[in-house]
């Protein structure tokens, strides 16, 4: 009788911790989706302290129960540091009890991504001073990874975490440039002026940025003629941008150089062997700007490696934020009830490092 008891309360004990940890993980999921009430109150107030790691602008957002260091990767949108999804983001991640650094990665904000950034992900890294994780979302997976697999910082990160990120950056932009046009995803012409600072000629840059807000402002039949004047590098990466399938990409990345290295340098395959730390990969299935098929590569090469891995597939159409299809009941059941059990899952795979 005695050891009924003793199993019925050890039973009612598991069954409260489920429910705790449901309810816990359920709150911060809807914190994520901008809901924030019912997490607040159940995990206090999160306080935000903006200061300079050398020329890097960091908010470091810490709450009350806030012990574990974790670098916030922000990807290629206008607000940076200040979007109110990464905020949010990071007041739940603060409030579960990482203390959250978001450093401002000003070149990333206007869709110009370099290797510099990748020395900024590991400047940070090292100025916390102890292990810490990396989560990062869209085009700022690549700095973080490589930054990741880097010898002075590799085995102290104790986790990474992925969010619609891209594995080999020349096969992105293929697909960006290459695939019909969509109104989620970011226009080509927005990465060519990104990267007219590789133009050595400054009239030339001036006038590929020039033909780049055009191109993204103004239907085909507007287009203005290319000026004569425009030299060869800038014709061969305005080609470039213009290319109609996979093999003319792939031959015209070859007559630009400078901006094939720079692919290169910020490719995560390439770097991939030497990363250590466990990863958590998500992605959209239907993402129109960076193809899930990347992350699935990530997967397949982290298996492959070694390398310890959860991967999620979220049956959304978007890109880091999805498209909510209309309430009903067959909705309720067929996407809105089994896509937050997945969102769930992952955010307790990222909390279980805390």
């Amino acid at each position: 009788m005695r050891w009924r008891r003793i199993a019925c309360i050890g039973a009612l004990c598991i069954g409260a911790v489920f429910v705790y940890q449901t309810v816990y993980l359920s709150v911060a999921t809807a914190k994520l989706l901008g809901y924030g009430l019912a997490f607040q109150l159940w995990c206090g107030p999160v306080e935000r302290v903006t200061t300079h790691v050398g020329a890097v602008t960091t908010d470091v957002y810490s709450g009350r129960k806030s012990r574990f260091p974790l670098i916030l990767v922000h990807g290629v949108n206008e607000s940076g540091k200040d979007s109110p999804v990464l905020k949010s983001l990071a007041e739940m991640l603060a409030g579960a009890g990482y203390r959250v650094f978001v450093p401002e990665f000003r070149r990333m904000a206007h869709q110009n991504v370099t290797p510099q950034d990748i020395d900024d992900v590991s400047l940070i890294f090292r100025s916390i001073g102890s292990d810490a994780g990396i989560l990062c979302a869209s085009y700022g997976c690549g700095p973080a990874l490589i930054a990741a697999s880097r010898s002075d910082i590799r085995d102290r990160v104790r986790f990474i975490v992925t969010y619609g990120a891209y594995f080999d950056l020349a096969g992105t932009l293929r697909s960006i440039v290459t695939s019909p046009p969509s109104a989620l995803a970011y226009s080509k012409w927005v990465y060519l002026a990104a990267n007219a600072d590789l133009i050595a000629t400054a009239m030339d840059r001036m006038s590929l940025i020039e033909i780049a807000r055009e191109r993204s402002e103004l239907p085909p039949e507007e287009w203005s003629p290319v000026p004569e004047s425009l030299g060869t590098e800038g014709r061969a990466m305005l080609a470039l941008f213009e290319s109609e399938s996979p093999e003319q990409f792939d031959i015209r990345l070859n007559a630009v150089p400078l901006l094939r290295d720079r692919i290169e340098r910020l490719s995560p395959s390439r770097y991939f062997a030497g990363i250590k730390a466990p990863l958590v990969i998500v992605h959209m299935e239907s993402d129109p700007s960076i193809p899930s098929i990347e992350s699935l590569r990530m997967a397949e090469t982290a298996r492959t490696l070694g390398i310890p891995y959860s991967f999620t597939i979220l049956n959304m159409h978007g890109h880091t934020t999805p498209l909510w299809p209309a309430l009903g009941i067959r909705n309720l059941f067929g996407f809105y009830l089994p896509e937050s059990a997945k969102a769930i899952l992952v955010v307790r795979e990222i909390l279980r490092y805390t």
